[in-house]
């Protein structure tokens, strides 16, 4: 095939179980950009959350809050934006709050740099969370959190996985959103039909990149779309079975270095 833009998750597939760039994966964005090829992010992350070693590198473009909203990284443009609307919102918090009570609302607002929530919220984030999160905390009741159109709805529980929440949610019958979970503990929430794929296709539309020219690489539920998207989807080996089984091929964790080697692999074997 031949290859014109990388796409790639970001939490354990291009960054380490710790968080971190390799200093071989510096270098293979390094090469793939030198190469001539696009690199985008794409991620379930905010905006304001990404890791700040990242803005070192030569990425080309971001698909944040899971294709709600597309970044041009070289103009720090932001190139669209879709929200989720309040009423939508009142539902899904409608249905959540009467199967599960103590279920927490968080949304995302202003391009993604403000968080309006719970003051409870802050309580579930384990300090891993907080090293990485550069939002404004706005602390409202439900009512003033989904008040206003949101980039992303967060549902979150002390002591129900996401995976429950998200299951739920995707059988209630309501519509108007799309939601899934990235490996955080909580689901997450966009418009209706927005994937991490169709933020991918708007970019390569801009470009004039055509699907087959794709690769897109990740490792959670979030990424399905777009690994069935892409031209080659491509999962890590530790990835949730739903992305191996949406992937053509895998390749070896984050912590071996994994993405840095396919790239590698992929500069000398398909490049244009």
């Amino acid at each position: 095939m031949t290859i014109r833009l990388i796409s790639t998750d970001l939490d354990n597939t291009l960054l380490t179980s710790t968080k971190q760039i390799t200093d071989r994966t510096f270098a293979a964005i390094h090469d793939a950009h030198n190469a001539g090829l696009v690199m985008v992010v794409a991620t379930g992350r905010y905006l304001a959350s990404l890791p700040e070693a990242l803005l070192e590198t030569e990425i080309d473009y971001g698909v944040i809050s899971n294709g709600s909203l597309g970044y041009d990284f070289a103009r720090h443009e932001v190139l669209f934006v879709e929200l989720v609307d309040p009423k939508t919102q009142a539902q899904i918090v409608e249905a959540l709050s009467a199967r599960f009570p103590g279920v927490i609302f968080g949304a995302t607002r202003n391009i993604s740099d403000v968080f309006c929530t719970d003051r409870s919220y802050v309580d579930m984030m384990p300090e891993r969370e907080w090293l990485h999160d550069r939002r404004k905390f706005v602390f409202a009741d439900v009512a003033t959190i989904i008040s206003e159109p949101a980039i992303k709805l967060i549902a979150r529980h002390r002591d129900i996985h996401q995976d429950v929440l998200l299951a739920y949610l995707n059988d209630s019958g309501l519509t108007g959103f799309h939601a899934s979970t990235s490996g955080a503990p909580f689901v997450e929430i966009a418009a209706a039909g927005v994937t991490k794929a169709t933020g991918l296709a708007r970019i390569c539309d801009r470009l004039g990149i055509q699907q087959s020219e794709v690769i897109a690489v990740g490792d959670a539920k979030n990424d399905v779309e777009m690994l069935q998207w892409a031209g080659m989807g491509v999962a890590v080996e530790n990835a949730v079975p739903e992305a191996k089984a949406a992937a053509d091929l895998s390749i070896p964790p984050s912590d071996e270095d994994g993405w840095a080697r396919f790239i590698e692999h992929c500069l000398s074997q398909f490049a244009h």
